[in-house]
This record gives C-alpha cells, structure tokens and sequence, in this order.
C-alpha cells in the first residue's frame, strides 16, 4: 500500500516542482491584502462603493454585519470566514465601529507573470502570436500541437521516472489559473485514454476558456503526453488527470475573491477528483502582514486540508 501511494505521488510532486522551472511562473503569489483602518475613511469617497472582503468570526456574522450596514454581500468564502462585500468607505467604518475585531481587506489585484500578448495575438489570429505549426481536429476539435523538443523533464529526471513507469497515474492536479485551451496533449493520456480533465470551474462565470494562454502553458509543463522528436514526453506527470480553476480573464487579471471562491472549489471537491495538488502561479504586490492576509489564510486551509500548495516564486 505505502509503495502504491509513493509511485502515484512521486510524479505529480514532480509535477509540481517542475511548474518553478517555467519562465512564465517566477512570480511571488502568497502576497498580503490591505487592512483597511477606520481612520483611513475619507468622508470626501464616503458614498462610493468598493470592493471588499469582510473577515469575521464567522461567516453569518460578516453577512449579518455587512447587512445591518446596507451593504451588498456577493459571496461568501466559508474557507476563511468571510464574505466579499460591497462597501462605501462610511459602510466600512460603521461596521468597525460595531466590531473592532471584524476585519475589512480590499479586494486587491493579482496577475500572472509572462504573458506575450495572449494565446493567438487576437482572436483567431495564429500568424501574429504565439502559437505556429497548430492545426484543429475535424472530429473534435481539439487543437493538435507539432511537437517540439522539451528538455526541463530530463532537467529534473523524470524521464528516469517515465521509464520505470511512474507517470503520475491516478494524481489529481488542480490548476488555478486563466483556464485550459483543450489539445490532445492534455486530453489524452500515455495510454491514450481519454477524459483527463475531470472538472471545469469558473470562478469569473463569463463561460470562457482560457484567453491568454497562461494556465494551457502551466498545464502543459506538468501533464503534456505530447512526445518530443527524440521521444520522450513533453509534460513532467504525463498521465495525471487536471482540474481546470479558472480565476483570471484574458489579460492575466484577477482579484482576491475571485482567486479565493476558485481555492474553496478545489477544498469542497478535493475526494471528488482526488486533487492532491494545487498549482498557482500569480503575484501581487504585499500590503500587509502575511497572517493577516486572506489569501494567504486561504491558502494554508488548502494545505491543512491534506493538497500540496505548490506556488511560484
């Protein structure tokens, strides 16, 4: 049983370590969100509403406070005891006001690191970006990629793995990240099994798939079966299967509560897929202690919930 679990590991924690490797991932993504003081609530701004995460004892109690403010609550992050809001500056200071403890966190920006101008350079445009040698599949769509030489999985050994058979079979890999661009690479696994995306969610709910190219490229790096000229495998866990967490828009862009709603999916759905990783990929600038930031929190009941965090850096 021990030895099981070690092969079926083994390959995504490599997975994992090798999203670090990739040029588009050097970015910090545990970064701190603002603690906004009632001091800081400047009557000039008092009537325009903004965005914000309400951090209380419990989640009832950040709805009720927001409520008794008038606020509007647009959804609740059960992960850390919280609700995203929206706020005037004067709605922020009455609920300090009523409860000192509560704490009031902008709902702050993140973005991924590398982008290029998107997946395609325009939308149905393959000339111009990134991407050549590409070609659809008149069956079913799916994009097929001309295989190119890879040399980051030989970098770290997992070829070594690859021959022993260690694949990263039966290893969930939650991907939070702008989406996935669907190709046979990541459809279909060493053994040409189909399905190995098991979920979509969407944390945006604008019914998009990936825009930008960010999250298909990190994806790429861990779990490709695409093999190389030379013939070995492009992704570093080629058989895993993947969620797809999307919680950035065509730009790279995305805020807090976005990020926060698509770490509480992968927890609520962690025995429902298997996922034992979380990969994210994104940075922010820090605006406040580390402990007292909700992603960070967030992120540490991911891990407390048994996933592995992995987190470029």
């Amino acid at each position: 049983m021990q030895t099981q679990l070690n092969r079926s590991f083994r390959p995504a924690a490599i997975a994992a370590a090798a999203l670090l490797l990739s040029p588009l991932a050097q970015a910090q993504v545990l970064t701190p969100a603002q603690v906004v003081p009632a001091s800081s609530m400047a009557p000039a701004t008092a009537s325009v509403m903004d965005s914000y995460i309400v951090q209380a004892s419990s989640v009832e109690l950040a709805r009720s406070l927001v409520e008794q403010v008038a606020g509007e609550v647009v959804s609740e992050l059960r992960l850390i005891r919280s609700v995203g809001a929206n706020l005037t500056q004067q709605q922020c200071a009455d609920i300090q006001a009523m409860h000192p403890d509560v704490r009031l966190h902008r709902n702050s920006q993140v973005k991924v690191s590398g982008l290029l101008g998107g997946l395609l350079g325009g939308v149905g445009n393959t000339t111009q970006g990134l991407v050549q040698n590409v070609e659809v599949d008149p069956e079913d769509g799916l994009i097929l990629w001309q295989p190119k030489e890879t040399n980051y999985p030989n970098w770290i050994g997992a070829d070594q793995l690859h021959n022993q058979g260690i694949d990263g079979s039966g290893v969930t890999i939650a991907m939070l990240d702008s989406g996935i661009w669907a190709n046979h690479g990541l459809e279909l696994g060493t053994n040409l099994r189909t399905g190995r995306i098991l979920a979509h969610f969407n944390a945006l709910d604008d019914g998009s798939t990936d825009q930008s190219g960010h999250g298909t490229h990190i994806s790429s790096v861990a779990v490709s079966s695409f093999k190389t000229p030379s013939g070995d495998y492009q992704g570093i866990a080629p058989n895993a299967n993947l969620v797809d967490v999307k919680a950035f828009d065509e730009n790279g862009s995305s805020t807090y509560l976005d990020v926060i709603e698509g770490i509480q999916w992968v927890v609520d759905h962690k025995s429902t897929y298997n996922i034992r990783i979380l990969n994210m990929s994104f940075s922010a600038p820090p605006q406040s202690f580390y402990w007292e930031d909700p992603l960070n929190q967030a992120v540490m009941a991911v891990w407390q919930a048994g996933i592995v965090v992995v987190a470029s850096a």
